[in-house]
């Protein structure tokens, strides 16, 4: 189960919360505050901050930032299916 706070992003694995913040590591997220979650059809965690869009990589256990330096909210669309991007301040 994951968790959005404007205090990072947690995960509950069924016996503790794991926590991810923003760091100076390569794969820490992007912001700490997380404005949007969403799960696509094959299953990928998306989360939106107000300092870009993040993919969660479990191999790494870590983010892939796709838009940084903008804040990205999505929306659902329809059945939850598709998500639409808002962004501000992208380049």
């Amino acid at each position: 189960m994951w968790l959005a706070t404007p205090y990072g992003l947690n995960r509950y694995d069924g016996r503790r919360f794991l926590t991810y913040l923003r760091n100076k590591e390569p794969n820490s997220i992007s912001d700490n505050y997380i404005l949007s979650l969403f799960t696509d059809k094959s299953g990928q965690l998306w989360a939106g901050t107000t300092n870009g869009l993040n993919r969660y990589n479990e191999f790494k256990d870590g983010f892939d930032t796709l838009f940084q330096n903008c804040l990205v909210q999505m929306l659902p669309v329809r059945s939850m299916s598709f998500f639409k991007l808002v962004t501000t301040g992208c380049l």
